[in-house]
């Protein structure tokens, strides 16, 4: 199965290629006043407003850098991919984290996109009323 590999700070991560509708140059959001601190904002995409979490502030606890190579990845629902290893040890700040494998220049850590809308939904409920994510068709 094909993974889209991307970085924050010095670690690898990767997520299945299916869940990934499309990847877009970063863009201005709609900030949202009362949302968690991971959830920079709304994405306007064909007038559907989608949320959009800051990886980096969720793994490193500092916003990803402002540059030209900074990415979108619009996800939707996500299916199992059984090439990389279970950890060994459960992450219960990072439940989405969920498996390893060896790259090239280091350790590349799975994201699950069912993990992750699962924890967004949780986090959401307290700052805002609905999670807006593309429905898999």
């Amino acid at each position: 199965m094909l993974m889209l590999l991307f970085h924050c700070g010095n670690s690898s991560y990767a997520i299945t290629g299916d869940v990934v509708i499309e990847v877009v140059p970063s863009v201005k959001l709609l900030p949202l006043a009362t949302a968690p601190l991971q959830v920079v904002g709304l994405l306007n995409y064909g007038g559907i407003p989608i949320p959009v979490l800051d990886f980096c502030i969720l793994m490193e606890e500092r916003p990803c850098r402002d540059a030209l190579h900074t990415r979108i990845m619009l996800l939707q629902g996500a299916v199992e991919e059984k090439s990389f290893q279970d950890k060994g040890v459960t992450n219960e700040k990072w439940p989405f984290l969920d498996g390893v494998a060896a790259g090239t220049q280091g350790l590349i850590q799975r994201v699950d996109a069912d993990k992750l809308f699962a924890w967004y939904t949780k986090v959401v409920q307290v700052g805002i009323e609905t999670a807006l994510v593309i429905p898999k068709e």
